[in-house]
């Protein structure tokens, strides 16, 4: 269900930064009416509200006449918000500023002030050149030739049309526009058929490869980000070839990198892109390599741009904590991570204050894990108890694990008549569905540990479910849900009488 305007408005509120909130008060104090400002007041109502309470406002401000027409309120408050906005982030990008600087030379050049006019234009020019936008460049350049007209400036008779920088530039634009077709039509070939795709999506992404090569070579950093996209995603959805796509990625990061303007210009795409990368080098185990796109995530949260909104700032929060705690499990670095838990508990707390994400309740579920591989079981249980918070339309693989997860705790607890209980009511839960042959046996270890005596009895109970989770967990196509916690390496360390901790060791070597 759609959201109403209402719930826009606040949400909107609540994504401006600080620095954002102060001005747009700024901008609501020139249009007070009588002796109270009203917007004001339904402004920093709407603030402090973490969830959106219309009938407390209107409770509380019930002798305001803002209250009696409250829908009409809340539109002008939302333009008064936008107006400030387009005001205070007026110079705040190249991109804004190119913009700004346009708008300047045309309305200098209506009003006959050309040499003004020219220096504007350039201005707008140098903005839009050190981001690489070409549209803006096009709509420069077509605001020079209308300045040029004006003080009767012509280009050379004899001079080629094709040779015209509006020309030459519209070129550029196509190519990028173009390169950002193909990827458009990837991501469709992808949704519609999946990964993998068989022989119908192989073939539409060949063909597309074949329109891409056929406008060799690209020439705009644009056009070869968007490509090196392209083919990173056709690696890895359609050809299912990960190490080829990391590398496309790779190359894309370097691109993004080689010139700062640009990156700045696409953040949220470098820093998306480095939290990807950085998390496919930790499962290859390229710790080294990991570690300096982790410390870049760090970096961009703690001192990166003030003007972060918070939904973003934390952001970039969660996708730090997912490669720290990431490189913590896959490193077996969990005593160098255990005393920043507290730390990580606190940004993750503070990231799902108001929207619980997929990411978030895989981080609370990973540090539930490096938790009980340091032996600190009652603290997992607390954080893995944590994630039934969450609806069931996020990540529901990960709440069936936690579940499941909580029994094997509770086994090496020693607390029998827990397990008996969580056992009959996962049994529960599950009657009349199909159940993964892994969960099957997991419960059905759970049912017996206690009742088989120590010894040869319970050995042979753990070893025969080894032997079937070993040959299940080896069958193609099949992504095991008791993977998620290795439920392959509980079942070693009891045969071996050692810990979760060290199987999971000798399984990555």
């Amino acid at each position: 269900m759609s959201r109403g305007p209402s719930e826009d408005l606040h949400a909107l509120i609540h994504a401006l930064t600080q620095a954002e909130k102060r001005y747009v008060k700024i901008e609501l104090r020139k249009h007070v009416v009588g002796d109270v400002n009203q917007s004001e007041l339904l402004f920093d109502a709407l603030a402090g509200q973490d969830q959106l309470d219309e009938a407390a406002i209107k409770k509380r401000f019930a002798k305001y006449g803002f209250a009696k027409r409250l829908p009409e309120a809340k539109r002008e408050l939302m333009l008064v918000i936008l107006r400030a906005m387009r005001q205070f982030n007026a110079e705040r990008s190249p991109t804004r500023r190119g913009v700004s600087a346009l708008q300047d030379g045309d309305f200098l050049r209506l009003r006959n002030q050309f040499r003004w006019a020219e220096r504007r234009l350039n201005e707008a020019l140098e903005e839009a050149t050190l981001i690489h936008n070409h549209a803006l460049r096009v709509m420069v350049l077509q605001s020079m030739s209308q300045l040029a007209r004006s003080t009767e400036s012509m280009p050379e008779p004899s001079s080629s049309p094709a040779d015209d920088p509006i020309v030459q530039e519209a070129l550029l634009l196509v190519e990028t526009a173009y390169y950002d077709a193909i990827a458009d039509r990837l991501t469709s070939v992808i949704r519609r058929y999946g990964k993998g795709g068989g022989p119908v999506a192989k073939a539409l992404a060949a063909d597309l490869v074949k329109h891409g090569e056929a406008r060799f070579p690209i020439v705009t950093p644009s056009g070869q980000n968007t490509w090196l996209r392209f083919l990173s995603a056709k690696a890895l959805f359609i050809d299912n070839d990960p190490e080829t796509s990391l590398r496309y990625d790779r190359s894309r990061l370097d691109t993004l990198e080689r010139d700062e303007k640009f990156r700045v210009a696409n953040v949220h795409e470098w820093v998306n892109l480095v939290h990807s990368v950085a998390l496919r080098l930790v499962i290859l185990r390229d710790f080294a390599s990991a570690r300096p796109l982790r410390d870049k995530l760090y970096h961009h949260w703690q001192e990166g741009s003030r003007h972060l909104s918070p939904a973003n700032r934390m952001a970039v929060a969660s996708q730090y904590l997912n490669i720290e705690i990431q490189l913590a499990l896959h490193s077996d670095d969990l005593e160098g991570l255990a005393p920043r838990i507290p730390l990580l508990d606190k940004i993750l707390t503070e990231h799902e204050r108001e929207n619980l994400t997929e990411l978030g309740i895989a981080i609370l579920f990973n540090i539930a894990l490096i938790e009980m591989a340091l032996g600190k079981f009652k603290e997992a249980l607390r954080r893995l108890s944590r994630i039934d918070d969450y609806p069931s339309s996020i990540r529901d693989d990960i709440q069936v694990a936690s579940k499941l997860l909580r029994i094997l705790v509770h086994i090496d607890l020693e607390n029998e008549s827990v397990v008996t209980s969580l056992v009959r009511a996962e049994r529960r839960r599950l009657k009349g569905k199909p159940i993964d042959l892994d969960i099957e046996i997991l419960l059905s270890v759970a049912s017996r540990y206690f009742s088989t005596a120590p010894g040869k009895a319970r050995t042979k109970v753990l070893h025969e479910a080894l032997e079937k989770i070993e040959q299940f967990y080896e069958t193609p196509s099949i992504e095991a849900l008791t993977a998620i916690f290795e439920f392959r390496a509980w079942l070693k360390a009891k045969l071996n009488r050692s810990t979760w901790r060290t199987e999971l060791r000798e399984l990555s070597k």
